[in-house]
């Protein structure tokens, strides 16, 4: 298939699988993911004096990388590996919830905005994906850590950041779109009767 063909088909493939309820379900699963990184997050920034996960630090470089990891010591870094199992599931979850808001949102009004945003959902769960097994291996040979394998994280974290503010751009947009939609099909229900 070639990629005009896949970008054609693309559209029909989604409105096959777009739903709002595989939207509410994928929120759910969101949320549940969430919640189960929340005890070793807290447990991350207890034992590194706050500091957060790298995967969320913006425009960081190797060196900054580098004494982040040293802060959070061997304590730290293990808790980082298990938060990073479950964190490898919770993007795929907000991707598709971004795929399903916003091709519902938009398909019909605005179809090039409604394939960007799949685009860029897209793009940031391989990108996390990426990051992700980098990082643990990065934690596994840690201290022994190359510094291009530090040089990538840090360039695909800060790209991955950018798409997940186009995610998050996306969402409000699409619930902006849903909120204005429905009060139209309320309002004419109310002046019909």
């Amino acid at each position: 298939m070639s990629f005009h063909s896949f970008i054609h088909a693309l559209p029909h493939w989604l409105d096959r699988q777009v739903t709002s309820g595989r939207l509410y379900l994928a929120i759910a699963v969101a949320l549940l993911l969430q919640l189960a990184m929340m005890p070793l997050d807290q447990h991350l920034h207890a034992v590194s004096g706050g500091l957060g996960k790298p995967s969320l630090v913006f425009g960081s470089s190797t060196g900054e990388l580098r004494q982040h990891l040293q802060a959070f010591g061997a304590d730290g870094r293990s808790t980082l590996a298990r938060l990073y199992i479950i964190d490898l599931f919770f993007p795929s979850a907000l991707a598709v919830v971004a795929i399903q808001a916003g091709w519902l949102a938009f398909r019909r009004v605005l179809p090039g905005l409604a394939l960007l945003l799949v685009g860029i959902a897209v793009s940031f769960d391989l990108l996390d994906l990426l990051e992700k097994v980098l990082s643990f291996s990065i934690l596994a040979r840690y201290p022994q850590i190359e510094t291009g394998v530090l040089a990538c994280t840090v360039a695909i974290t800060t790209v991955k950041l950018i798409c997940l503010a186009a995610i998050y751009t996306g969402l409000l947009a699409s619930l902006v779109s849903w909120l204005i939609t429905r009060n139209k099909e309320y309002a004419g229900i109310s002046n019909r009767r």
